[in-house]
């Protein structure tokens, strides 16, 4: 009997493994290739126009993603069963011209490798975990947040990650004050002045969610262009890091929440703009030292952060 006309029984697990490891694959091995590109098309309809949205718009939604997630989830499961089932059924089957191990690998391959050429950064949602209390209250240590690759258009009052260069492997997650051409003043006292004015700031207010700081502190509602947020001075504690210059071009001046204990561009000088990872959006988890989940800091708003 010719090669290709070999009957051969399907097996259940491989058909489910091969459309596990690409949608649509373990049809094509039970002889459905028409079956095995539709569901392949659905799978991709189904994840990536929602995070194009995300990725064009610059945001990041939790709805959004735990949607695609769970619509992903089902239809992958779907697509696993079915194969499995199908190959069940199938008690004698007459081997295709496809049905070849290479034949499943090459069309991993054509497909997979697309994919890995995708700007996984600027696409998908980058997770971070906050490193260190700088950014206090608004981050804690702790928190979990996404952010988004989309870094060409930054304002004043974002929060970004970035890495002082390519050689050091530390990550910065630091509040923007200044961009580009604009003179910044810090003083001694922690006041900021941007190109002649002072940024506002209200009296002491309420402590944001889970937050509860080991020092006496006072907190500030500070104004910075549209956006507002909370900032921590350690009493007692007199600041000894000062700036008085004027951003340079592709280069931004950032600085931590908790201005006592912050190392931000009032020692290592201004940011290079191509060394920031991502922007800061939205809080999707949060666990403290002593392991209990902050629930009342799951979804909040990094983009345009609101006292509590």
């Amino acid at each position: 009997m010719d090669e290709a006309h070999k009957v051969k029984k399907r097996n259940p697990w491989i058909a489910g493994i091969l459309s596990f490891v690409l949608a649509g694959l373990g049809q094509i091995y039970n002889g459905q290739p028409l079956k095995g590109i539709v569901y392949f098309i659905i799978a991709q309809v189904v994840a990536f126009p929602p995070l194009i949205y995300m990725s064009v718009k610059g945001i990041i939604s939790l709805k959004i993603i735990f949607s695609v997630l769970i619509a992903s989830l089902v239809v992958e499961a779907v697509i696993v069963i079915d194969a499995i089932l199908v190959a069940r059924r199938l008690k004698a089957y007459a081997l295709r011209w496809f049905n070849r191990w290479y034949v499943y690998l090459i069309i991993i391959l054509i497909i997979g490798v697309p994919f890995l050429a995708i700007p996984t950064t600027t696409l998908f949602p980058q997770s971070y975990k906050v490193p260190s209390e700088s950014m206090e209250p608004q981050l804690l240590r702790g928190d979990y947040f996404f952010a988004s690759g989309k870094v060409d258009n930054i304002q004043r009052g974002d929060i970004v990650v970035f890495h002082l260069n390519q050689h050091n492997e530390k990550m910065y997650v630091k509040r923007v004050i200044g961009l580009p051409g604009d003179h910044v003043v810090v003083t001694k006292s922690g006041d900021v002045i941007l190109n002649d004015q002072p940024l506002l700031r209200d009296g002491a207010l309420n402590q944001p969610p889970s937050y509860n700081p080991t020092k006496p502190t006072s907190l500030f509602l500070e104004h910075l262009d549209l956006s507002h947020y909370v900032i921590a001075h350690d009493q007692n504690i007199e600041q000894h890091s000062t700036w008085d210059n004027t951003v340079p071009e592709s280069m931004i001046f950032v600085m931590g929440d908790h201005r006592t204990a912050s190392m931000d561009s009032r020692a290592f000088g201004p940011v290079e703009i191509d060394k920031i990872s991502g922007i800061a959006k939205v809080i999707y988890f949060s666990i403290s030292p002593a392991l209990k989940i902050r629930w009342d800091r799951i979804g909040l708003n990094l983009s345009n952060p609101q006292p509590n």
